[in-house]
């Protein structure tokens, strides 16, 4: 089932994209809710980012080959983490399938990485759960894009990640929530700019699982309905530039497509 979020009136609502339409639905999809007999052409309303969390969590170092990639890169060991990187981020730079990314003006940092990555989306209330209890927890799935601005003078280092990938519109996240994805821990991840594959892979190369994710930030926070975890990106990070496409799709959930624009 596929639960998108769009614009009505002014008004932001949840339906279920079903027959190529969106149709509304009465209640709360973290909830009880029933679909109504209101069916809405997509073309007719604005497609909103299917949520809005309370808490929007990232992972670093996630992919074994990702962290392999930079290892040679910088003519280093592979470190692989014992436990999982989670830092937080902005929930307000989350924008929807078909929105822009807006580029920080000329000069104010080195360069901006697209990073495709698989979003868990938190059903119900979560806290202490156990790897065994994760996925009861976990409404469903949407694909995102971990917009990074690498080189920002006055954010750098540690301190400055979250911040670097928490500017407006550098969190993409859509095209809506797939309740039925089958296995979270294998599915296959392609992003492209301007067509051509720059990631290819699969969360089966994650280090940690997504019930690992769940359970473990549930230890350290209490994750609400509509909390979002962004699970790291595998190799082929790139630069992007004004006017590029990018499309990450990811099996069984769908693609997430934004241009790239200078603000």
């Amino acid at each position: 089932m596929k639960i998108v979020r769009f614009e009505v009136n002014g008004k932001a609502v949840y339906g279920i994209h079903e027959d190529g339409k969106y149709w509304g639905i009465e209640g709360c999809p973290y909830g009880e809710w029933t679909r109504t007999e209101t069916a809405y052409d997509p073309e007719s309303v604005k497609l909103l980012a299917p949520v809005a969390p309370k808490h929007l969590i990232a992972v670093g170092k996630s992919y074994r080959k990702h962290i392999d990639e930079m290892a040679k890169r910088h003519g280093s060991e592979a470190d692989y983490p014992v436990l999982p990187i989670l830092f937080f981020e902005a929930p307000g730079s989350i924008v929807a399938c078909g929105d822009s990314i807006v580029l920080p003006p000329e000069g104010t940092c080195q360069h901006v990485d697209l990073e495709g990555e698989l979003a868990i989306v938190i059903g119900k209330k979560a806290r202490n759960v156990s790897k065994e209890e994760a996925l009861d927890h976990v409404l469903g799935y949407a694909v995102a894009n971990d917009v990074s601005a690498r080189g920002i003078p006055d954010i750098g280092g540690l301190w400055g990640v979250g911040l670097s990938k928490s500017l407006d519109t550098f969190t993409p996240v859509g095209p809506w929530i797939e309740t039925e994805v089958g296995d979270p821990n294998n599915l296959r991840l392609v992003t492209r700019v301007n067509g051509e594959i720059a990631q290819d892979s699969n969360t089966g190369d994650m280090i940690f699982t997504v019930q690992d994710y769940v359970s473990y930030a549930s230890s350290r926070i209490t994750l609400h309905p509509g909390d979002v975890i962004i699970t790291g990106t595998p190799e082929g990070v790139r630069p992007v530039k004004e006017g590029d496409l990018i499309e990450i799709s990811i099996d069984n959930i769908g693609t997430l497509s934004n241009r790239v624009v200078r603000g």
